[in-house]
């Protein structure tokens, strides 16, 4: 048993004397600045944007996962690459519409990804 608490201690210590990575200490402001009218509401989403470029017609989109901020005062949505690093459309889904505005959001981009691959 002593060994057990001893090994629990030099846990503890190295945990004191570590220095943690960046994504372990980052946080998304939820209240950015909007880059087009400066007020400080928004909120915060996840969404999957698809990639620019051309696909064939029998490929399903590839996209990738992105933070969607919008401001609650003008509407204006802009992107940020996600905290952790290595996240994909594999590992995370995107988020579910809150409202019908999101969810009118979501179903254009797909209509726009799909028109590329039409044209």
């Amino acid at each position: 048993m002593i060994i057990y608490w001893i090994i629990v201690a030099l846990k503890r210590a190295i945990w004191l004397v570590r220095i943690p990575k960046p994504e372990q200490l980052a946080r998304a402001d939820i209240n950015e600045r909007c880059p087009v009218c400066g007020w400080t509401s928004g909120r915060v989403r996840c969404v999957l944007k698809a990639k620019p470029g051309p696909r064939a017609a029998n490929q399903l989109p590839d996209g990738q996962i992105l933070r969607q901020h919008a401001c609650n005062n003008c509407g204006a949505r802009w992107h940020h690459a996600p905290l952790a690093k290595g996240v994909d459309a594999t590992k995370v889904l995107p988020s579910v519409a809150r409202n019908d505005l999101e969810a009118k959001e979501d179903r254009q981009a797909y209509m726009q990804s799909e028109e590329t691959v039409n044209q």
